[in-house]
C-alpha cells in the first residue's frame, strides 16, 4: 500500500468540483485552464495510481 502516494485515496473520494479546486490549488493552472485542465490531470493522474498498483 506504501506505492499508492496519500493524494491518490483522497482524489477518488472527493466530488469532482473539490477535485478541480484541489487540482488548481496545487498546480497553480490558470482559471481558464480550470475545468478542462484540472479533469485531464485527475484522469491522468488516476491511470497514473492504477497501473502503479498494478
Amino acid at each position: 500500500m506504501s506505492a499508492i502516494p496519500s493524494t491518490g485515496a483522497q482524489w477518488r473520494g472527493l466530488p469532482t468540483g473539490a477535485c478541480i479546486a484541489a487540482a488548481r490549488r496545487s498546480t497553480g493552472l490558470p482559471q481558464v485552464f480550470e475545468t478542462q485542465g484540472a479533469i485531464a490531470l485527475i484522469m491522468n493522474l488516476g491511470k497514473g495510481i492504477g497501473s502503479s498498483v498494478e
